[in-house]
């Protein structure tokens, strides 16, 4: 299900070129695929990729942000005039 349904990837990314915490265009892609705007999308993986690459606060602190956005969402807006 996790693969198939939900794209994830299980294995060694080590290598992987660009590896980083928070994959922005599989997580864009998702988004869009669930009917968030483009606008949207973008401002949400750039919420969530900043959250989870900031030295700011303690590894509790920096981890307890990122949860809250992965469970209680973004909270963006699209801009004024523009449809989400």
């Amino acid at each position: 299900m996790f693969q198939e349904q939900l794209g994830y990837y299980y294995g060694n990314w080590e290598k992987h070129e660009h590896n980083s915490n928070v994959e922005q265009e599989i997580l864009k892609k998702n988004l869009l695929l669930r009917g968030y705007s483009a606008t949207l999308a973008n401002k949400e993986v750039k919420e969530v990729y900043d959250a989870a690459n900031t030295n700011a606060g303690s590894l509790y602190e920096r981890n307890n942000a990122l949860y809250s956005l992965l469970r209680y969402g973004v909270k963006a807006r699209p801009e004024l005039g523009e449809k989400f």
